[in-house]
């Protein structure tokens, strides 16, 4: 997997980080070779809401020299990339590039408190009713989610990795809901170790990838 907000935030030489993993995929007889993140490794913001920002030329080439270059003889190489600006992608002649596209649409409400509940990030790990606190925890935790066109899938798994990296300051327990609802009471921050995160980091994470919901915001 080559993550794009790794190397663009090492500031290292992205060209050269992008052919040592072509060639490093390569090198196997079967690989499957996954860019995650073209918007950052282009430095386009996230999104297709406004034009695309003038980028590195040479990155472009690079990529697309790479993306076009057949493997050696009797190798095969797979390659993936995902991207939340498609329109911008593709207005680069990167599209082109790729045999298919797949459009990833935005989980329900739903979905997402599915995902926070497989991710263990809201505790439920030790079973019985460990699990059953875990489910109301990460419903409590989905509540706060803005969730009018969706929840794209991307930023709900950034934000729990972030809210797990906030928590390891250790908060101590914590609810939430409060008063939104029927989840108030639910207290998930206990114990980092055990997978559980703080409310207030959980809270911190979504504002900062843009998933809060309003009415949360404002309180």
């Amino acid at each position: 997997v080559f993550r794009s907000d790794v190397v663009a935030a090492s500031g290292g030489d992205i060209e050269h980080a992008l052919r040592a993993a072509f060639d490093d995929a390569a090198k196997a007889s079967l690989s499957l070779l996954v860019i995650d993140g073209l918007e950052v490794l282009l430095g386009i913001a996230p999104g297709d809401a406004a034009p695309p920002p003038p980028v590195s030329p040479d990155i472009t080439r690079t990529l697309l020299a790479l993306l076009q270059r057949p493997p050696p003889a009797g190798r095969r190489l797979a390659v993936v990339a995902t991207t939340s600006s498609p329109r911008a992608c593709a207005a680069l002649g990167l599209s082109a590039a790729f045999h298919a596209k797949v459009a990833v649409p935005a989980l329900t409400l739903e979905e997402a408190q599915a995902v926070l509940a497989a991710s263990g990030a809201f505790g439920g790990g030790g079973g019985g009713g460990d699990a059953e606190n875990g489910a109301a925890a990460s419903a409590a935790a989905a509540e706060m989610l803005s969730a009018d066109n969706g929840v794209p899938i991307k930023p709900l798994l950034r934000a729990v990795q972030l809210a797990k990296a906030l928590s390891l300051g250790g908060k101590g327990g914590g609810g939430v809901g409060g008063g939104g609802g029927g989840a108030g009471g639910v207290h998930y921050g206990q114990t980092v170790s055990g997978g559980a995160v703080d409310p207030e980091a959980w809270r911190v994470s979504l504002s900062r990838v843009g998933l809060l919901r309003e009415e949360e915001e404002a309180e």
